[in-house]
């Protein structure tokens, strides 16, 4: 933690004000990021199995 007073002071307006997320609004954003790359990282995966298959279908 820290002792510097504007930093605090910072953080306590923020609360005040409720521009700091809610903890259940963290997870939900975390859940929705999650779903979003692993979305992309599963269509990169498929394609490049895709094109292995291909590439080792042509072989034989």
């Amino acid at each position: 933690m820290t002792s510097d007073p504007s930093l605090l002071e910072a953080v306590k307006t923020g609360l005040e004000q409720g521009n700091i997320p809610s903890p259940m609004a963290v997870v939900i954003q975390q859940m929705w990021v999650n779903v979003f790359f692993g979305s992309l990282l599963s269509a990169v995966m498929a394609w490049l199995v895709s094109v292995w298959f291909k590439s080792s279908k042509t072989k034989k």
